[in-house]
């Protein structure tokens, strides 16, 4: 081990005056400085001092990208500028983040509360093989106006309670008046085809549609169509109780068509 002392006993001279040539002394607050002969001796604290330096780098850059600068930190040249975007930089991060978030809030709202259910007036859809309906009502089925046998508009809704039968794709000759007479009072057997006659069954009134509209409302075109009746049952509110694409005798209907009476 040596020190910093010309005579490397580190003892100052006898008359307490300084050595020739010698370096100044170092300042007291240091203590005693001591360089050993081995130099990787120092190894720890020079990594250590590294460490530090590394550290403190990596702050002043952050610091500068963000124009966060202490006011004592003086630097020079143009590297070391402070960067006049760091702030609006963080202003508009902040404002990006909170958009998305709002965002996510309502996206995220919208899905727990699911879609909103439609107020509006619901067509008929094709009718299915025989089904019961509850609380259903298809305004454009019972605002649907055609023709009688004597060419006069009539209106469906005016005719309820009602079974109304498409039998232009039948031979439903014993099958409508089979109906009527099962039929309880006050209660319309309306069979619709392209061309009707005059009955005189005061229970049966035929309605006349050459451009097949009901069975547009009601059929799928796509789907093949069997050679029966179709019937759709409306109670006296309008609404459709019952339907049957496929109508062969009147015993299929008979129960149905009992309950629009009550």
């Amino acid at each position: 081990m040596g020190d910093l002392r010309p005579d490397g006993n580190g003892l100052p001279p006898d008359d307490g005056g300084s050595h020739r040539d010698e370096l100044p002394d170092f300042p007291p607050e240091w203590g005693p400085v001591i360089i050993p002969d081995d130099a990787s001796e120092l190894d720890g604290e020079a990594e250590a001092l590294r460490r530090e330096l590394r550290r403190h780098a990596r702050q002043t850059t952050l610091r500068s990208a963000l124009g966060l600068r202490k006011p004592n930190e003086t630097h020079k040249g143009p590297r070391h500028e402070s960067s006049p975007l760091g702030v609006p930089a963080v202003i508009m991060t902040v404002a990006v983040l909170t958009t998305l978030i709002s965002l996510f809030v309502v996206i995220w709202g919208h899905q727990a509360n699911g879609p909103s259910p439609s107020t509006g007036p619901t067509g008929a859809g094709p009718v299915p093989a025989s089904t019961a309906v509850s609380g259903s009502r298809p305004a454009t089925l019972v605002d649907t106006i055609l023709d009688d046998a004597n060419g006069q508009p009539v209106r469906l809704g005016s005719l309820l309670p009602a079974v109304v039968l498409l039998v232009d794709r039948c031979d439903c000759a014993v099958l409508v008046p089979e109906l009527a007479a099962a039929a309880p009072p006050g209660v319309t057997i309306v069979p619709v085809a392209e061309r009707v006659s005059q009955t005189n069954v005061a229970n049966i009134h035929a309605l006349a549609d050459p451009k097949l509209l009901l069975r547009a409302m009601l059929t799928d075109p796509a789907q093949h169509t069997p050679p029966a009746a179709i019937a759709v049952l409306l109670d006296s509110k309008g609404a459709v109780v019952y339907t049957d694409a496929s109508v062969q005798t009147a015993a299929e209907l008979t129960a149905q068509v009992a309950k629009l009476a009550v």
